[in-house]
């Protein structure tokens, strides 16, 4: 059986530096100029047409969900399919991912959450950028913390597709409120420690009312336009929190929001951190951020790697 990768994407390079998994016969890319990536040969998706398709199994890996349903499409021009001799890396990650919640968090994972993760962002209009590991532990936190005191408040939303995800699914505690925040604008000026990014990168795709207006039927969503820390400013005072997501990519917003909510978590809330772990030249401001801010205060960083996430509990 022939083993083939999908995607030279930062998953791949994840999943090729934390397990022994080597047998990759080749990996495909239709958009880089490069001949291998981790010594595996890199070739063109046209080369499928010159392969015994019975004999070969396709891993797709890629973060994002219009990504995800592009290859999907090119596969099944192939006459490949998904669930058959096609999959998606979360097949191969769920395994390490549910042994890392139990050992760090002692949370024992209900994979009907991954199956919701997939369906929900592989169907979702709205674009979806946190990987499928990734909404599965922010679903697993929303389920575990749904008795804790607190809101939710998610720093970086994009357009709200995992901010929707969760709110369809059966873990959301409607008797919280969930705030979204987001420049809507793309970045800031970018720091020292950040990629080579420049201000107004990633920005959203859609316009601020197209964005907005799935939310209208959820009373307990408060949607905050701006720049981080600046936004904060409209959180009341004595406002508490369950979770945290922060997903903004940089490091000075990351350092503000450690600042501005770390002080205003439940005990037992969860900070989640996207982009811990990034590829070679990726966002590594962020886990700089993370260790300055919370490793002289003592608290224990978790870290997940199959969806680049860190974790820090409040206690």
């Amino acid at each position: 059986m022939r083993r083939i990768a999908w995607g030279t994407s930062k998953l791949l390079w994840l999943y090729l530096q934390h397990s022994r998994d080597t047998e990759w016969h080749y990996v495909i890319d239709d958009f880089t100029d490069r001949d291998a990536f981790e010594n595996i040969p890199i070739r063109r998706s046209s080369e499928l047409r010159s392969e015994n398709l019975d004999e070969c199994h396709i891993y797709i890996f890629a973060v994002s969900n219009a990504s995800l349903a592009a290859i999907i499409a090119k596969l099944a021009s192939f006459g490949l399919i998904l669930g058959k001799n096609v999959h998606l890396y979360s097949e191969l990650f769920a395994p390490s991912f549910a042994k890392s919640m139990r050992d760090q968090l002692g949370w024992t994972v209900d994979p009907s959450l991954l199956q919701y993760s997939v369906a929900t962002t592989l169907n979702s209009r709205k674009a979806v950028h946190t990987t499928l590991c990734g909404t599965w532990l922010f679903l697993e936190t929303v389920r575990h913390l749904r008795a804790v005191a607190g809101d939710v408040a998610e720093v970086g939303c994009y357009e709200g597709g995992n901010a929707l995800n969760c709110l369809l699914s059966k873990e959301w505690n409607a008797e919280k409120r969930y705030l979204l925040f987001d420049s809507f604008e793309g970045f800031p000026a970018p720091s020292q420690h950040d990629p080579k990014v420049k201000s107004g990168d990633y920005a959203t795709e859609k316009l601020f009312g197209e964005i907005v207006a799935p939310f209208k039927v959820y009373s307990e969503v408060e949607i905050i336009k701006g720049f981080v820390p600046e936004t904060f400013a409209e959180v009341p005072a004595n406002n508490k929190f369950s979770i945290v997501f922060y997903d903004c990519d940089l490091y000075q917003p990351a350092l503000d929001t450690f600042a501005f909510f770390w002080d205003r978590m439940e005990r037992g809330g969860i900070l989640l951190i996207h982009d811990y772990f990034a590829e070679p030249n990726g966002f590594h401001g962020v886990r700089q951020a993370t260790n300055e801010f919370f490793q002289p205060l003592g608290v224990e960083i978790m870290t997940f790697w199959q969806n680049t996430m860190a974790a820090v509990r409040k206690t």
